[in-house]
């Protein structure tokens, strides 16, 4: 989606783009006190940038010009790291589980 068709877009409302629901879920992640994922996320000190923050069209551009399609979830390259354009990054499901703080790496003895 190129500016001219994204500004097309926010006259009919960007706040219905599925970018805007993902938007909200991190911001919430982070700063909500009751969203329950608060306490692997804001709670040990993940923070988004000040940029994402306040103006969905920030984190929106920085979306359309870095890889988002539709179906994809965003990811934390580092996961101990904050939400921020150097940080971030659109992938699979199967990426984005095997980034967690849960991953166990299995070693087999022979």
């Amino acid at each position: 989606m190129n500016m001219r068709t994204a500004k097309r877009y926010g006259d009919r409302r960007l706040s219905d783009h599925p970018l805007y629901s993902i938007w909200g879920s991190m911001k919430s992640r982070c700063l909500c006190i009751n969203d329950p994922n608060y306490n692997n996320y804001g709670g040990r000190g993940i923070k988004v940038c000040d940029t994402w923050k306040e103006q969905f069209i920030s984190f929106y551009e920085w979306a359309i010009n870095n890889g988002w399609e539709k179906g994809l979830l965003l990811d934390r390259e580092n996961n101990d790291g904050n939400y921020n354009p150097d940080n971030c990054r659109f992938v699979d499901r199967k990426t984005s589980c095997n980034n967690t703080r849960r991953q166990c790496i299995l070693i087999l003895k022979g």
